[in-house]
């Protein structure tokens, strides 16, 4: 008897630890389809970008940091992606979460980052987005400003292609 109560101890606890973790998981997923939160940043180089200036781009917010690996792998990618689609109506912000402005800064610097990059000081934009618990973590705003997918890990060209590509078709649903 005892045995079964200890084991039912552990089943719920696992239960619980899973449920905590997936919960911010959840939360982001919940915002699939609905109004992006706004936001306004100071990017490094001093100039103010808000979700409402972009209406009519498609926007990727991408969640990194400097010291991650997979956001050190994707940035190639996403410096790429923006020189081949920024005149095509696509914007992409990085939201640097736990780094200084110096480090984003000489970071961006020596990586040629072709795009605005913010610092995300207090959380206050990760946090309208569901809090970031892992990055990197990517989010698609379509033209409308409606959330339409949200990555969370590295991504690739092929991958940034097939979740903009209806964005920029217009077809978002």
């Amino acid at each position: 008897m005892k045995k079964k109560f200890i084991s039912l101890g552990f089943v719920i606890l696992i239960m619980l630890g899973l449920f905590l973790w997936a919960k911010p998981l959840l939360s982001q997923g919940g915002l699939l389809g609905k109004p992006a939160p706004s936001f306004t940043v100071t990017a490094l180089d001093g100039k103010t970008i808000s979700l409402e200036s972009l209406k009519g781009k498609v926007v990727i917010l991408n969640f990194w940091a400097t010291w991650c690996p997979p956001c050190r792998s994707e940035i190639p990618e996403f410096v790429q992606f923006y020189r081949d689609y920024e005149k095509k109506g696509v914007m992409i912000i990085g939201i640097g979460v736990n780094d200084s402005d110096a480090a984003l800064q000489e970071f961006s610097k020596t990586n040629r980052i072709n795009y605005p990059v913010a610092n995300d000081k207090g959380n206050r934009v990760s946090s309208s987005y569901g809090g970031i618990r892992s990055i990197p973590t990517t989010f698609v705003i379509d033209r409308k400003g409606i959330i339409r997918d949200m990555r969370v890990g590295g991504i690739d060209r092929q991958e940034l292609l097939k979740i903009t590509e209806p964005c920029l078709a217009g077809d978002s649903k």
